[in-house]
């Protein structure tokens, strides 16, 4: 835990950069307390806080529960800083096992098939399709419904690539959160077969594409 860098070794945010007052931060319990509490702020410049946002708040009725924002409180006078701190080196270490043990499945499944950066920070892993490159979303949902099938759940790349579609990055999110190492590696492997079919059956295709009939 000593290694991980806590609260204080966090990056800067751009909040923590702003000089003239354009900075909007949003942020969440979500991924490092508790997703149920469903509880969040944000941090604005004064104006923006005092004119928009007053009036939004004033005309929705979708307020934080109130539970929630007790348990959290109490939870924060009972840690103080130096529990807080505690607690998120715990999570970076749990963070870090996960992620090794979803890169090393990778290493062993998805060689020559998918191409990934490993994370700095977060849960994710972008596994990046290279065979995929301008098909569209077709080809890709077909992989995600293959693995729906065999109880192995990804999020498409498209969902969060603004590009048009034949231009979107072909690519497959995977989280290591919480699922356990022997998971992550049937998962992964899942995964790795189901791109290989599809991409074995695309090679077939364009092989078919090239074949001239002989005409006598």
């Amino acid at each position: 835990e000593a290694a991980m860098p806590g609260v204080m070794g966090l990056p800067k945010s751009l909040l923590s950069v702003d000089t003239d007052g354009r900075v909007i931060h949003l942020e969440s319990l979500s991924k490092w307390v508790c997703p149920g509490l469903r509880l969040g702020w944000l941090t604005a410049p004064k104006a923006f806080v005092e004119g928009a946002y007053r009036k939004w708040n004033e005309l929705t009725i979708q307020f934080p529960c109130t539970v929630s924002q007790s348990v959290f409180c109490a939870m924060l006078r009972a840690w103080g800083q130096e529990g807080l701190d505690r607690h998120l080196r715990r999570l970076q270490v749990h963070y870090a096992k996960q992620r090794r043990v979803m890169h090393l499945a990778a290493r062993r499944h998805l060689q020559g098939l998918a191409t990934w950066d490993l994370p700095k920070a977060g849960m994710f892993i972008l596994f990046k399709v290279p065979a995929l490159k301008g098909k569209g979303k077709a080809e890709t949902d077909s992989v995600l419904e293959e693995l729906l099938a065999e109880d192995v759940l990804m999020v498409p790349g498209y969902a969060f690539d603004p590009s048009p579609e034949k231009a979107a990055e072909p690519a497959f999110r995977a989280t290591y959160a919480t699922a356990s190492p022997e998971k992550i590696e049937e998962g992964i492997a899942r995964f790795g077969k189901a791109v290989a079919r599809l991409t074995e059956g695309m090679k077939e295709e364009r092989a078919e594409e090239k074949t001239v009939p002989v005409m006598d």
